[in-house]
């Protein structure tokens, strides 16, 4: 199995191969409980775990304290190692005999793990732990290069989104008439299904907008909480009450302040995301667990458990904070020059008109004499 691992440590199996007769985990989500912290750290400096058999009996050391540092010899490094208990338990309930697992590594973090398991004891040559070896080396450049292929496509695909909405802006005279125009790509460039610019005291909504009430509200919370920051969440009706009224629409937000202290911004929402996750077996189970690893028990059953997850949106990438960031400098620049060429217009005609005083002054001095 390839297994994955989400920014909370949950993991998700996104590929696998087996028998006929083995149950099968694909698509199938596990909770970070399965694999803890310890365990994970210990994939950063191994490069693979086997457990031949999980019924082996473990052997102590001799002697038990390590009198050269007065302590217990760490085994950290070392692939003849017991592993836990509650491991070995874990797999006997999944119903097989024997583990291997290698690490997939990217920028130096645990990325995910590939887990083979065989129903009966299996003993695994060194040519062939070293072969996972090399594996898991290839897989982890081919994973890195495809996701900076995936992050260049989207900046590319954002950015010119918008260069769109800028040129837009620089040919309408009225700012909020540029962002929210025809031919304006907003909701492109922050990847959200409505908007609202408020700007001179006026509301300019795009798309499905709740109403104007909750969006004042929900600049009330900000100007309170978050003042003079870019905020943005996918979970919104749980950080802001009054948004569960408006869930479809707003599940999920992104606040830019035009003006630091003014009441000038460009607020985007995303629709409600609805999401189901299928779990091997009930989630729940790992929390309350406390105390040494040791002592604890693993879960009996892998059936299928669903969460259906209700209220937010899709979550920011770290793309969309970007354009978000580079589209709040880009309107200032255009807010600037707008005001720059009004004021330089406004002292021509000044100009202009005392030019036109002093002219027509002239001439009735010289109607008089």
């Amino acid at each position: 199995m390839i297994y994955r691992f989400d920014e909370d440590w949950n993991g998700k199996v996104i590929g696998e191969s087996k028998c006929d007769d083995m149950d099968s985990y694909l698509d199938l989500h596990f909770p970070s409980s399965d694999i803890p912290k310890q365990a994970r750290q210990l994939y950063l400096k191994n490069p693979y775990r086997l457990i031949p058999d999980i019924n082996y009996k473990p052997s102590m050391l001799t002697p038990e304290i390590n009198t050269a540092i007065a302590g217990i010899t760490d085994l950290s490094d070392c692939n003849s190692r017991s592993v836990a208990q509650v491991h070995l338990k874990y797999l006997n309930n999944m119903n097989v005999q024997a583990s291997m697992s290698v690490a997939i590594i990217k920028d130096n973090q645990l990325w995910g793990i590939v887990a083979c398991h065989n129903k009966t004891i299996k003993h695994v040559s060194y040519e062939i732990r070293s072969a996972f070896e090399l594996l898991s080396n290839i897989l982890s450049q081919q994973i890195v290069a495809l996701e900076i292929s995936e992050v260049l496509t989207k900046r590319i695909r954002h950015s010119s989104a918008l260069g769109i909405l800028i040129d837009t802006m620089l040919h309408e005279n009225d700012f909020a008439k540029g962002l929210s125009g025809e031919k304006a790509s907003l909701l492109k460039v922050l990847n959200i299904s409505s908007a609202a610019i408020i700007y001179e005291d006026k509301f300019t909504l795009i798309g499905d907008d709740p109403d104007q009430g909750f969006i004042s509200k929900l600049v009330e919370w900000y100007q309170a909480n978050y003042s003079g920051q870019i905020f943005y969440c996918n979970n919104l009706p749980i950080v802001f009450e009054p948004a569960i009224e408006f869930a479809k629409q707003a599940s999920g937000t992104i606040i830019l302040p035009i003006f630091k202290g003014s009441n000038y911004y460009i607020i985007g929402f995303r629709e409600e995301y609805i999401r189901t996750i299928t779990w091997a077996g009930n989630p729940e189970h790992a929390k309350g667990l406390t105390g040494d690893i040791n002592h604890l028990n693993p879960r009996n059953s892998f059936s299928q458990f669903q969460d259906k997850f209700r209220n937010q949106s899709i979550k920011w990438d770290l793309i969309e904070i970007e354009m978000a960031e580079n589209l709040l400098k880009d309107v200032l620049k255009t807010i600037l020059r707008s005001q720059i060429m009004r004021r330089l217009i406004a002292e021509e005609k000044s100009y202009q008109l005392s030019i036109i005083a002093q002219k027509t002054s002239n001439a009735i001095v010289t109607f008089d004499k």
